[in-house]
């Protein structure tokens, strides 16, 4: 158990430095020889602090432990890895890009006014996964629901959800939009409550969650770009 979770954080470091490589290069995969470097580049930056981070990077220093925990997230299926010619591409799946997503959305500024963004989808029953992954991506993000289908986040988070929405492969599914004003004063006084137990939740962290929080991806809604 204590070996378990000790690897955890060497996991999640590598997850959240593959995202944001992938977010930087502006593209769906990177090669993996740009991961040591990066890797290197980190942990001198997370030197004065000499946290968890910085224990986790200095970790993945060397070879055998990044390959092994490269292995360790494509056996849990947060990434891909497929050797193309003589590079070896990797990926994040939608499980990883999921994970890494509600971590950002928490930690996203507070809209101006009365505004939210708002979420609006109709999944159909034949992805049940997709929708049971979606879902659990806006309640961990800090959106709360408004009516059935309808999640709404005091948070400027549109840019985030559009981005993941078209990778994700759901936009024939879900629709996305910024509003004020709702009808319901009840219900914006929720959101209100639910807002700042979100802002709380801020402070806390996330943690890449076990295989077994998201199950059975739908490899038929993820994108080639990232299979």
């Amino acid at each position: 158990m204590g070996q378990t979770e000790s690897r955890l954080p060497t996991s999640k470091t590598l997850l959240f430095l593959i995202a944001g490589l992938i977010s930087e290069a502006g593209r769906a995969v990177i090669d993996f020889s740009i991961i040591p470097f990066e890797v290197q580049r980190q942990r001198r930056a997370a030197l004065y602090h000499r946290g968890k981070e910085f224990t986790a990077l200095q970790r993945l220093r060397e070879k055998q432990r990044l390959l092994k925990t490269i292995q360790n997230l494509r056996q849990q299926k947060y990434i891909t890895a497929r050797k193309v010619g003589k590079q070896l591409e990797v990926a994040l799946t939608r499980k990883g890009m999921t994970a890494t997503l509600t971590s950002r959305l928490q930690r996203a500024l507070t809209l101006p006014g009365n505004r939210y963004t708002v979420v609006v989808f109709d999944i159909p029953e034949t992805e049940a996964s997709a929708r049971r992954q979606f879902r659990w991506l806006l309640k961990q993000g800090g959106f709360t629901k408004l009516q059935q289908s309808v999640w709404v986040s005091r948070a400027d988070t549109y840019q985030l959800m559009a981005q993941f929405i078209k990778t994700a492969g759901l936009m024939s599914w879900v629709n996305l939009y910024y509003a004020s004003n709702f009808l319901h004063a009840t219900s914006t006084r929720q959101l209100g409550v639910f807002h700042q137990l979100a802002q709380d939740r801020k402070t806390v962290g996330l943690a890449v969650p076990a295989a077994k929080t998201l199950t059975n991806s739908d490899d038929r809604l993820i994108h080639a770009a990232v299979q």
